[in-house]
């Protein structure tokens, strides 16, 4: 599964992962860690973490 985030910018999920947490592949300077941000899904989610050297964003569902 694929969601965009932003502009150029994609989230990837592998198939058998759990569905509140992904990794989003940022084309820009990473967030800050709890930074909300809107998936294509109209879902709110939360920064977690990220790697400053491959532009990796790790980001979980909000709850509601």
């Amino acid at each position: 599964m694929t969601m965009k985030f932003g502009l150029y910018t994609i989230c990837e999920f592998d198939d058998d992962a759990p569905e509140p947490e992904g990794t989003v592949i940022y084309d820009e300077l990473p967030p800050k860690i709890g930074t909300e941000v809107i998936l294509s899904d109209k879902k709110v989610w939360i920064v977690t973490s990220f790697e400053e050297y491959n532009s990796t964003v790790y980001v979980k569902l909000k709850e509601e």
